[in-house]
């Protein structure tokens, strides 16, 4: 699934950091609705709970029609 305004992803990625000794752990799922974001952003909950954060977005739609989503559950600034 592609669209020719802003890059889909044509599949889950994921990828790991390690800052100052703190893990960050990115994912990224196509998710075509907000429904789909909000499961996909509980399974990474469920698969992950002792985890100290977890922050996310979402664009879904195009336009007039996006809707965007986010957190940052949280996360102190800087």
């Amino acid at each position: 699934m592609t669209s020719p305004h802003y890059p889909v992803p044509a599949g889950t990625a994921r990828t790991e950091l390690i800052v100052r000794g703190s893990r960050f752990i990115a994912q990224l799922f196509p998710t075509p609705t907000v429904d789909a974001a909000r499961e996909a952003i509980a399974m990474v909950r469920a698969a992950m709970p002792d985890a100290t954060h977890h922050c996310y977005a979402y664009l879904v739609g195009y336009g007039s029609s996006t809707i965007a989503g986010m957190s940052d559950d949280g996360e102190p600034a800087g």
